[in-house]
């Protein structure tokens, strides 16, 4: 493909493209022509750094998929003591955290592939991370002794980089 006809093609500005080929340290080699492996890495780059229209459609999708993989690394055990509002809170951190889950393992999946996360995918996990870490700081002040929580911040916010 000409590179003149890339940014309709793709739906981007020209400075966007060029800028995307410098980034890929591929500006001479496409001066005139792209190849599909370029285009495909042109398509990655872009695709990681907009951000989809439907972030809720994704995020959506991914609480369904959550949901049926029903992993329950890193939940919080409900006890029989424990006051409504501390188990309201728990139940709303162990839900974020199942969430959470698939989208580190599909994060993780993308890299093994070599292929960057989506922004959508990126973005959901790091806006759940925070809300898990709000949860268990409520869930600190409401039970301050319980579990340990200091510690589960403290490797949450460690893991959070």
């Amino acid at each position: 493909m000409l590179t003149k006809d890339v940014p309709e093609f793709l739906n981007i500005s020209r400075s966007s493209l060029y800028n995307y080929r410098k980034r890929l340290g591929i500006v001479e080699e496409t001066k005139d022509k792209i190849t599909e492996k370029h285009l495909e890495q042109i398509k990655r780059l872009r695709n990681s750094r907009n951000k989809p229209a439907n972030v809720t459609e994704t995020e959506q999708i991914a609480k369904v998929e959550a949901k049926k993989e029903n992993n329950k690394t890193g939940f919080l055990e409900v006890m029989q003591e424990d006051s409504i509002q501390l188990v309201n809170l728990k139940d709303q951190y162990n839900s974020n955290q199942q969430l959470i889950n698939h989208l580190d393992k599909t994060i993780k999946l993308d890299i093994k592939k070599f292929i960057t996360p989506e922004k959508a995918v990126t973005d959901t996990m790091e806006k759940y991370q925070k809300l898990n870490i709000a949860l268990l700081k409520q869930i600190e002040s409401v039970k301050p002794q319980e579990e340990d929580l200091g510690k589960i911040i403290k490797d949450k916010l460690a893991n959070y980089s």
